[in-house]
């Protein structure tokens, strides 16, 4: 730095000559050389330094980097106007004298390129007067960073805003395509009805072993496609808003033992034990919708015969909470299948997604009916949860609740009297049998052995 240092370190100097001041000559050289090392420092900042007069705006004394930034030697920057070198406009430099310290960021151009500088200004007071001292750093890759992460913002917002707008094109579309179907069941199933009535009939007429086997081929084909077109129907259904709950008093006993029964052949075909347990406390006759809670479990049972080559399918039958005229069914479906890992049950109520993607050819099905089955517990106000691993079977539970009608439950069974006052030998290879007879004879408070086949062998 030059100008008023230099003045300031010559007048210094000059006193040393003076034998009055002889006494302090010593002193003056240290302080002297303490002044040239502040001002190399002050030289070799990265940051532009500048004196300036307070209200005159006098340049006074700058730093060699502010110098070669503006490519003027320092001693010709002395006198200049503070105002024309940073291009401070007046209310910018009525901040400056109303106030202790001021820092503005401005754009300044240099050899025809635009830098930006933070400045910061300090008033201070020395004996001939105030002055302003000021500091300005290159803030310029700052600027450009913010400004590429406001352009990288405003570019996902407009993506943002693009993808919204075909999520709901798309949405919009789907809605559309599922308010057809739904408004389509009718027509859709009735002609598929026709084919199945026209099977039957067929059976009734003089048919050769090779046209029975033609038929027997067809109906079930017939079966399986109507499957299919119901399931894409009730899912369409679903997610056109279309689906109703229908309410009324059924015999919720019965219906699940027609269920169970529907399976039986399939079950034994495969030689799986298709095992029922309905607790003593469910009752007969509940008020809900029973063609939604037969779906449900049709599916589910459906499901676990279709993933199981050996072992057991059971369903049990719980209440788990009742309150007045309120009553929550717990149905738990169990097999002792393949099983599925975490990853597969995280999209297991997807619909169209199949647990077992790998085996899609050997396990044959849409992937809705664990998707319908689920939107159906949902509209009933229910909960569906599942529990498994590979290799040791899935367990479906399903909490519903609904009304039970009171003065109807579940009467005690023909004959339970005698079998109270007698004991009951229970004889199955099967355990899991075992453990739900002894269950439902526990139950009744009947006395009962349980054993398996070897009991028999004198």
């Amino acid at each position: 730095m030059s100008g008023r240092y230099d003045d300031i370190l010559k007048s210094l100097m000059g006193l040393g000559e003076n034998s009055t001041h002889k006494n302090y000559y010593s002193d003056l050289q240290g302080k002297t050389a303490e002044l040239e090392r502040f001002k190399e420092l002050l030289n070799h900042s990265s940051e532009e330094i500048c004196l300036f007069k307070l209200n005159q705006w006098e340049i006074v004394d700058v730093n060699k980097t502010l110098s070669d930034r503006i490519g003027i030697a320092e001693e010709h920057l002395i006198g200049k106007g503070i105002g024309e070198i940073y291009d401070f406009g007046e209310d910018e430099l009525e901040n400056i004298s109303s106030f202790d310290r001021v820092t503005i960021e401005k754009s300044v151009k240099v050899l025809g390129r635009e830098i930006y500088l933070e400045i910061s200004i300090k008033n201070v007071e020395f004996e001939d007067g105030l002055y302003g001292v000021l500091m300005a750093r290159d803030i310029t890759d700052r600027k450009e960073a913010e400004q590429q992460l406001l352009n990288s913002q405003e570019n996902l917002k407009k993506l943002n805003s693009e993808l919204i707008k075909a999520k709901e094109k798309a949405e919009n579309a789907d809605r559309a395509k599922s308010m057809f179907l739904a408004n389509m069941s009718h027509e859709i199933r009735t002609p598929m009805h026709g084919i199945m009535g026209m099977v039957e009939l067929m059976y009734t007429t003089n048919l050769s072993e090779e046209q029975k086997e033609y038929i027997d081929n067809l109906q079930s084909s017939s079966e399986i496609l109507m499957g299919i077109i119901s399931d894409i129907l009730d899912i369409s259904k679903i997610e056109a808003g279309k689906m109703e709950i229908v309410y009324h008093e059924f015999d919720i006993i019965k219906s699940i033992e027609k269920i169970i029964d529907n399976f039986a052949i399939t079950a034994h075909k495969k030689g799986i034990e298709l095992i029922l347990y309905i607790d003593k406390n469910v009752p007969q006759t509940i008020l809900s919708d029973e063609g939604k809670i037969r779906q449900i479990l049709i599916n589910l049972i459906g499901n676990a015969i279709k993933f199981t080559e050996k072992g057991n399918v059971v369903l049990r039958v719980n209440t788990v909470f009742t309150e007045e005229d309120r009553i929550i069914m717990q149905f738990e479906v169990e097999d002792s299948g393949i099983g599925m890992s975490s990853e597969t049950m995280k999209q297991l109520f997807i619909p169209f997604m199949q647990g077992d993607i790998s085996y899609k050819k050997r396990y044959q099905g849409t992937g809705l009916g664990l998707a319908i089955s689920k939107k159906f517990t949902e509209l009933l106000g229910g909960t569906i949860e599942v529990e498994s691993a590979p290799g040791v079977g899935s367990k479906f539970t399903v909490e519903i609740g609904c009304k039970y009608v009171s003065g109807r439950e579940s009467e005690k069974s023909e004959g339970e009297d005698l079998f109270i006052k007698s004991v009951i030998i229970a004889v199955d290879d099967n355990p899991v049998n075992r453990m739900i007879v002894g269950k439902m004879l526990s139950d009744r408070k009947i006395k009962h052995f349980l054993a398996d086949k070897s009991v028999l062998k004198f």
